[in-house]
């Protein structure tokens, strides 16, 4: 097991990074620790700023959430996570709010909705906001039975305050298709 750590100091908004690798043995059945053995503990020669990650981890547990939401509209209610005045743009243009989204997925007859979040950035603005960026990887399975494809951006603009986290702005847009093209196949 390898840990990477910046232990805070109350005062202080540069840290020394300290890395730790363990060796832990545990019985044939997981259940016990069996032995710890330390083979590396050793310290950063510099000094780094201490960011806080509480934030940014409340942030990661929303967009899981969110996207679960996205995926099972049905299950969630997403409109508790926004501000009184959010902006929501949907990467399609005839959906202009989330009650549209649930609608719109219900009429098309998709089933097995995905999104995988990739390239994730979180960039704070200040103590309060942040800046987020990502890209989905969307697929669903038609009416027809078809699964349809899609790399869809995701710009937001998110508050945490006192815990939680508030969407001040959500917009989608499609993405161009990326091409494997060592999975074409040629004649």
């Amino acid at each position: 097991m390898t840990l990477e750590f910046y232990p805070a100091t109350a005062g202080a908004d540069h840290v020394v990074g300290q890395y730790v690798q363990q060796l832990v043995t545990f019985d044939h059945n997981l259940q016990q620790v069996l032995k710890v053995e330390t083979e590396l503990n050793e310290k950063d020669d510099f000094e780094s700023r201490y960011i806080a990650s509480a934030s940014t981890n409340l942030i990661r547990a929303f967009l899981y959430s969110w996207t679960q939401g996205l995926d099972e509209p049905s299950s969630a209610s997403l409109s508790h996570w926004l501000a009184s005045d959010a902006q929501v743009t949907l990467a399609e243009d005839q959906i202009i709010s989330l009650s549209d989204y649930k609608a719109q997925i219900k009429a098309q007859g998709l089933t097995q909705i995905r999104r995988v979040i990739k390239n994730l950035r979180i960039s704070p603005l200040d103590k309060q906001r942040y800046q987020v960026d990502f890209e989905y990887q969307w697929s669903a399975i038609n009416a027809q039975g078809e699964n349809e494809i899609a790399n869809i951006g995701v710009s937001m603009r998110l508050s945490v305050i006192d815990g939680k986290v508030i969407m001040q702005v959500y917009t989608e847009q499609y993405l161009a298709p990326k091409t494997d093209l060592g999975a074409e196949v040629r004649c």
